[in-house]
């Protein structure tokens, strides 16, 4: 059927765009500089040559930090100027701290201890490249398949979208830090991802199969994501929980469970797979200690206080553009421009819904609120309760995953033809060509910086994307964005037969 091509063409044109600007970023990144890229190459080296056992052999202080693992000479070899460029590193993250022959060396990585799933599965396909062709390889995978977490994403809602919004609410969800993080080798990109798709899957099984999605479908979405999120990140179960909990007060907590009961075979499968993999994250976890600070406590004295009042303020910037470390930040345009989309974006969904009381206030919009509550919540409380330990540890892209459900239940708001958006149509012609130019500014500021380092250009030979690549590739990314936000306007009716085209209503707090 025609409405089918329209989706898939949609969800290609998407994700060709979201792969260009990965690519963008790969290019703009020397070997190995993204943050703590090199812990993560090497884990991803020990576990594809059959060492994926968590690290127990601690090194601490000026020795390093993480575990010492077994890894190849070559990746170790290549790791070593990124490494030796970060302060808080020690000698034998840098360099081996002995020679195992037949080509592998003992070196330390801080990721020593982590989930095993994503590093055996980039490491594995980069194994057969050495030295630097093995670093690309690595984040050329880690970049497809965080593409692939989004195109499915994309697909899964282009099934029931009656408007454009929720395909914005997906490319605004693509936020620099975001698409940085899909593109070096870290389990932080398709985590991210994931848990976009989370929102996205959840919502329709909750609200149930509407136009061209089917119910197993999103099902079994909702099941891949899930184990995704769970897998590539100590904090995955949590924000999960987080995400099923917002959804379940969105479309009612009863309504909700119903809805992720099986009702085939096949969701039944998907169900018992999703639970394996969530008890192999949490078996993982007691058994590596990964969360447990052990001899690296910081022991730091002082109050928090100041240091969570500072934070509210810095990790939702950090979310948007913080690369390639954490307190790098990106160009102020890059903050200024993001922050008016989004605000107008989620001003523009509420506005669609005024004329409402708090007592009959639509649960979506309430969810909304709670959602953006609880995103400077978490970080505030786990912050408190490790910061003697860990110190301010928490980065903003680190509740990315639960608060960019604020863009998707803004996109849900929008979605409709019961009333139309005001100013609506000015901004669908600003938004993509200011998302791609946020892109390409993080990713010049990036390439400048790394221009004052001449070790990273002499000793790996690297050489700098122009500006001019950048800005093809930022022109192209943009053409396949606003060819996809096209074809969704053309193409609104998404939603066969005509009668699905018609919103359902929206439960009040008070009507149930």
């Amino acid at each position: 059927m025609r409405t089918s091509r329209q989706r898939w063409r949609i969800t290609i044109l998407a994700g060709v765009g979201f792969l260009l600007l990965q690519l963008g970023w790969i290019m703009a990144l020397a070997p190995d500089y993204g943050i703590d890229e090199f812990d993560h190459a090497l884990r991803a080296s020990s576990v594809a040559e059959g060492h994926w056992q968590p690290g127990n052999d601690p090194v601490t202080g000026k020795l390093g930090r993480g575990d010492l693992i077994p890894v190849r000479a070559d990746v170790a070899r290549t790791v070593r100027t990124a490494c030796l460029i970060r302060t808080y590193t020690g000698r034998f993250n840098c360099q081996p701290a002995s020679d195992l022959g037949h080509g592998d060396v003992l070196i330390a990585s801080a990721a020593a201890r982590y989930n095993p799933t994503f590093y055996a599965v980039v490491g594995t396909a980069a194994a057969p490249f050495h030295g630097t062709a093995n670093m690309y390889a690595m984040r050329a995978v880690t970049a497809l398949l965080s593409c692939l977490l989004f195109m499915l994403t994309v697909w899964l809602a282009m099934g029931a979208a009656v408007t454009v919004w929720p395909l914005i609410a997906l490319l605004l969800a693509a936020l620099p830090t975001t698409v940085y993080s899909s593109a070096v080798i870290a389990p932080n990109g398709p985590e991210l991802l994931a848990g976009l798709g989370v929102w996205v899957a959840a919502i329709a099984v909750a609200r149930g199969p509407r136009g061209l999605q089917s119910r197993t479908g999103a099902y079994a979405a909702l099941g891949l994501f899930s184990a995704v999120m769970a897998n590539t990140h100590t904090l995955g179960l949590l924000l999960l929980a987080l995400i099923l909990g917002a959804v379940g007060l969105m479309h009612g907590p009863i309504r909700t469970l119903r809805a992720l009961v099986p009702r085939s075979r096949i969701e039944t499968g998907v169900l018992v797979a999703t639970a394996v993999s969530f008890c192999f994250e949490i078996v993982w976890v007691l058994m590596s200690s990964v969360n447990a600070p052990g001899a690296a406590a910081a022991g730091i004295q002082e109050a928090p206080w100041s240091y969570v009042a500072e934070g509210a303020i810095l990790w939702p910037l950090q979310a948007i553009g913080a690369f390639p470390m954490r307190d790098q930040h990106a160009p102020l345009a890059v903050y200024a421009v993001l922050l008016v989309l989004m605000c107008v974006f989620i001003l523009m969904a509420l506005r669609r819904r005024t004329g409402i009381s708090v007592r009959r206030m639509p649960r979506p919009v309430l969810t909304l609120g709670i959602v953006a509550a609880v995103s400077f919540l978490l970080p505030a409380v786990l912050t408190v309760r490790t910061f003697h330990d860990l110190g301010p540890a928490w980065q903003g892209r680190y509740g990315t995953p639960f608060s960019v459900g604020i863009l998707v239940i803004a996109g849900c708001l929008l979605d409709g033809r019961d009333r139309p958006v005001p100013a609506g149509r000015l901004f669908l012609l600003a938004s993509v060509p200011a998302l791609v130019l946020a892109q390409l500014l993080s990713q010049h500021s990036v390439v400048a910086g790394e221009a004052k380092i001449p070790r990273l250009v002499a000793v790996h030979g690297w050489n700098p994307p122009t500006t001019l690549v950048l800005v093809v590739l930022a022109a192209l990314a943009m053409a396949c964005w606003a060819s996809s936000v096209r074809t969704t306007s053309t193409h609104a009716a998404l939603l066969v037969p005509d009668e699905q085209s018609r919103p359902e209503p929206v439960a009040t707090g008070g009507s149930r």
